[in-house]
């Protein structure tokens, strides 16, 4: 018994050190996800939430910054006309000269989210509104502690998403245009869900609100 105890701590030890060393539990996830799974286990899912009992009054915007592979006015009439969310495009921030590292050929989260403030005062002032910036360049959050990241976001109120790690042909796969579409509605519908109308987290793999989520 102390033998397998050992065992398991060791294994889940090396988990840690590969997840943090190849970009955190994101691409863990990532590497599972290409491996085909031997085994399943049954969900059982509750009600799904129709976009008609979600109450969206208060304002959403997404902002540009950086590379963009995705128009943000058609991903604003998307969810427009899916679900009736009304999104405001702001204009570009530009990216600051703190804000990218050409050394690790990133940009800092946090530091897009602080650029996004200081160009928006009055609506970053604001504690009803909701703030999500999209941009093409890789990330990663210095507070997360990770090699790049899908996404980021603070005070349940500002967002950021990467689009960029969403291109199969980031990881040598063949193009695909209509994936990268969809995962990045994945991701979008995610934060919208969880920043904008604040649904709680899920338990459930198969939820896009389960966390740690990754492109499927």
């Amino acid at each position: 018994m102390l033998f397998l105890l050992t065992v398991l701590i060791i294994s889940a030890i090396a988990a840690f050190n590969v997840a943090k060393k190849n970009g955190g539990w994101q691409e863990l996830l990532r590497l599972i996800r290409h491996t085909p799974s031997t085994a399943g286990v049954a969900v059982v899912h509750g009600n799904l939430v129709q976009p008609s009992e979600l109450l969206h009054s208060r304002p959403l915007y997404f902002v540009p910054m950086g590379r963009q592979a995705i128009s943000l006015q058609s991903l604003a009439d998307y969810y427009d006309k899916k679900f009736e969310i009304h999104v405001s495009v702001l204009h570009e921030v530009p990216l600051e000269s703190g804000a990218c590292l050409p050394t690790r050929n990133q940009c800092v989260a946090e530091e897009m989210i602080l650029a996004t403030k200081r160009a928006n005062p009055k609506i970053a002032a604001d504690p009803d509104a909701t703030i999500i910036i999209l941009t093409d360049e890789d990330l990663y959050a210095r507070s997360l502690g990770w090699d790049w990241t899908y996404s980021f976001y603070s005070n349940y109120r500002f967002g950021v998403i990467s689009t960029r790690r969403l291109d199969p042909t980031f990881w040598r796969d063949p193009p695909n245009e209509a994936w990268k579409l969809a995962s990045t509605h994945q991701y979008l519908t995610s934060y919208i869900a969880y920043l904008y109308f604040h649904v709680p987290r899920s338990y459930d793999p198969t939820s896009i609100m389960y966390q740690p989520l990754t492109p499927r």
